[in-house]
């Protein structure tokens, strides 16, 4: 299975088989390539406001894992699921 547009890191890796290949970045990808920026603005405070399914979820909690990482004080005020 050849996958053009996911936006799922589940197609390739919990979901997926041996057979299936995505032509794209990955969600966990995507979110790492933020990081020089997101690490840059010195924020320690951030709010984050997010789509309401499999991809907004699973970039939202990249993005958490990945800026927790290298600002271990960061501190994560609220978050806001917008519905599909």
């Amino acid at each position: 299975f050849l996958a053009s547009e996911p936006l799922t890191d589940k197609i390739t890796w919990q979901n997926g088989n041996k057979y299936t290949y995505r032509l794209r970045a990955s969600t966990y990808m995507q979110t790492a390539m933020l990081m020089p920026a997101a690490i840059a603005a010195k924020k320690k405070r951030w709010a984050i406001v997010y789509p309401n399914y499999e991809y907004g979820q699973s970039a939202t909690a990249a993005f958490k894992k990945l800026l927790k990482a290298q600002q271990p004080d960061v501190e994560f005020v609220t978050e806001q699921a917008s519905p599909l």
